[in-house]
Parts: C-alpha cells; sequence; structure tokens
C-alpha cells in the first residue's frame, strides 16, 4: 500500500468498519496511521457526516515514509484473528515465531525428549552435589562443555526444562552450540556465535552491622534469569509478576537469531568492504608501478642523453685535434693511436652505439 491509499481508506469509512473488513483491529490501525503520519479523521467526524453535517478534511501531510512497502491489509473471513501491526522487525519476528507450529515453544511439567547436551548437563550437576568441596579450577574441569545452568536444587528441574525447550528448537531449526574456554557456551547461526547463560537470579541487599556500616550481601531468589550475548551487552530476561521466564522463549529464539544474522552480515559487508579495498590496493600499486616505470625510463632518458652529449664532445674534441695535427704535420703513428683510442673511448660511452635504447 501507498500512504495515499491508507489516507483514502482511513477517510472513506470508519476504523470501525475497516477493522471489521480486514484483520487489523481498531488500535493497530490507528498505530499504522500514526506510524506512516497519516492524519485520521477528528470524534464526532462519521456522526457529522450521517447527519449531513459539515466536516473538516485534514489533508495528507508530506513526509519521509512516502510508500508503506509490501504492508498490506488482508480481507477478514468469520473466525479470523488479527494481524497486528509492528514497528519493530523484532517483534514482527517473535509474533512470526510464536504462531509457526514448526516450533515447540511450551516448556513441559516434565523432562521430556531430553536433548543430548541437557542429559549430560544433568549427570554433571547430579555428579557435583555429592562432591563436598572444589575450588573453581575443579569445577571447571567438571562442567567441562555442559549447559550454563547455574541455580540450586529447588529451580534445577524448571531451569533444565526451559534450556532443553530453547537447545532443541535451536538444533531443529539446523543451529548447533558450541563451547569455549570449557565453560563458555555459545549458540551458532549463520556462521556466527552468540553467548548464553541460564541462572539463578542474585540480587545485592546493602545491610548494616551493629557498628553501623555497610556492606553488601549476596542473596539468591526464586526467580530464573537467562541471559544472552556478550557481557558489554547482555541481554537478560528474568522473571517477572506478569511474565515468567517460559513465555519469553519466543523473545530468546528471536533475539539470539537477529544477534547471529547481524554479525553475519555485518562480516558480509567488511569482508566485501575489504574485497573493494583490495582492488582498489591493487589498482593503486598498479598505477604506482607505471609512474615508477615512466619515471625510472626518463631518468635513463636522461643519463643517456648526458652520454651522447659528452661523447659527441669528445668526438669534436678528437676531430679538432686530429685536423690541429694534419695541419703541423703531427699526425704519426703515435698520435694516430692516440685518435683511435679516444675514439673507442668516445663510442665506449655513446647509447646509440652501444645499442642501450
Amino acid at each position: 500500500m501507498t500512504r495515499e491509499s491508507l489516507y483514502e481508506l482511513v477517510w472513506s469509512k470508519s476504523t470501525t468498519t475497516i477493522s471489521q473488513q480486514y484483520r487489523i483491529s481498531t488500535n493497530d490501525l490507528r498505530k499504522l496511521c500514526k506510524y506512516y503520519d497519516i492524519p485520521l479523521p477528528p470524534q464526532g467526524h462519521w456522526s457529522k457526516i450521517k447527519h449531513n453535517k459539515p466536516t473538516v478534511v485534514i489533508e495528507l501531510p508530506e513526509s519521509n515514509k512516502q510508500t508503506i512497502g509490501e504492508y498490506q491489509l488482508l480481507k477478514r473471513n468469520v473466525g479470523d484473528d488479527d494481524i497486528p501491526f509492528f514497528k519493530s522487525p523484532f517483534l514482527k519476528r517473535v509474533y512470526e515465531v510464536k504462531n509457526d507450529k514448526s516450533y515447540k515453544l511450551t516448556v513441559p511439567s516434565t523432562l521430556k525428549n531430553a536433548h543430548p547436551l541437557i542429559i549430560k548437563t544433568k549427570k554433571s550437576l547430579e555428579t557435583y552435589d555429592k562432591i563436598p568441596e572444589t575450588d573453581y579450577y575443579e569445577r571447571r574441569n567438571h562442567f567441562e562443555n555442559t549447559l550454563p545452568v547455574h541455580t540450586d536444587k529447588k529451580l534445577r528441574n524448571r531451569a533444565l526444562r526451559i534450556m532443553n525447550t530453547i537447545i532443541s528448537n535451536i538444533y531443529h531449526k539446523g543451529h548447533s552450540v558450541s563451547f569455549r574456554n570449557k565453560t563458555e557456551c555459545f549458540v551458532e547461526m549463520f556462521g556466527q556465535q552468540t553467548e548464553i547463560n541460564l541462572r539463578q537470579k542474585i540480587n545485592r541487599v546493602r545491610e548494616k552491622n551493629e557498628s553501623g556500616y555497610g556492606g553488601d550481601q549476596w542473596v539468591k531468589s526464586d526467580k530464573l534469569e537467562f541471559q544472552a550475548g556478550p557481557s558489554y551487552r547482555r541481554k537478560n530476561w528474568i522473571d517477572g509478576e506478569k511474565k515468567v521466564l517460559e513465555e519469553f522463549i519466543p523473545d530468546i529464539l528471536v533475539w539470539i537469531e537477529q544477534d547471529c544474522q547481524y554479525w553475519h552480515d555485518l562480516r558480509k559487508r567488511q569482508a566485501e568492504e575489504e574485497r573493494i579495498r583490495d582492488i582498489e590496493r591493487e589498482k593503486e600499486q598498479e598505477k604506482l608501478k607505471i609512474i615508477q616505470l615512466e619515471n625510472k625510463r626518463f631518468e635513463e632518458l636522461l643519463v643517456d642523453s648526458e652520454k651522447w652529449h659528452k661523447a659527441s664532445t669528445l668526438r669534436n674534441y678528437i676531430q679538432a685535434a686530429k685536423e690541429k695535427a694534419e695541419q703541423n704535420n703531427e699526425l704519426n703513428e703515435d698520435r694516430k693511436k692516440w685518435i683511435q683510442w679516444a675514439s673507442s673511448k668516445a663510442d665506449s660511452i655513446d647509447p646509440l652505439i652501444n645499442d642501450e635504447l
């Protein structure tokens, strides 16, 4: 649709009528018009038209959003659900994933059809429970290449079920999980990696002792937190009062997908830009070689011209010496040998004789 066609639609009938004809709610229709800078009829506009009273039509203003692109309004059939309008590609993709039946987004009440990585992680956690005390390095070695599930026993089963749902969907879509530095876990999509972690939310509590000095205490909560991305731009999803972590699974999958897609596209652009830079560098180097070769040839030309000039000067001098000797009847054998020797020296530096061109 174009802005003009949508403008004409909303000024030809009420938003309620449009919502009844198309699979969009009145609220989303207003959002759509607001996003594309399309004015809506004011309150009471349709009532005035019904009673043949004068109304004011607001003209369509200019906007840099001239076209709506591929957005479509679909005809509504009986029982059809609304198709919401999303300004964010992320929210649109989340909506698509939620309505894609190839995804299994519901977390079961028990751990069924567990992924091999979940089974390995569960066994490692159960074995670790039986170890009295461990240091940092022993813990890293124990949980090598297992999924990052960091909770107490009370929340462990739920955490494993959530992680199993996420990992199973990742592998079902043809992606995978890899490990680095033994305990760092990454989802691999489109040739890129995004780090993931599931932990029990820990709150920092400020407390005062008997002397009145304050200190920070770390207190475990009964909430789960899923993290994705590196530490400097990590995305978090936490159990809330209105929405638990299980309901965030579509958002988690889409965020990881779009994060990997972003870095894939960025690396592809960077590789293409580097390829173009390499071509430009080769062209510049080729130009530089041509310039250097031209400069070298010119320098050789100057050198040859100087040699030729010296050779010509020597010949003139030799000829003058010969003529003087003839005039004075001094052209003896020694003089002739000198003339022959001097002529050979002049020829030795003459580039025309030595064929150096």
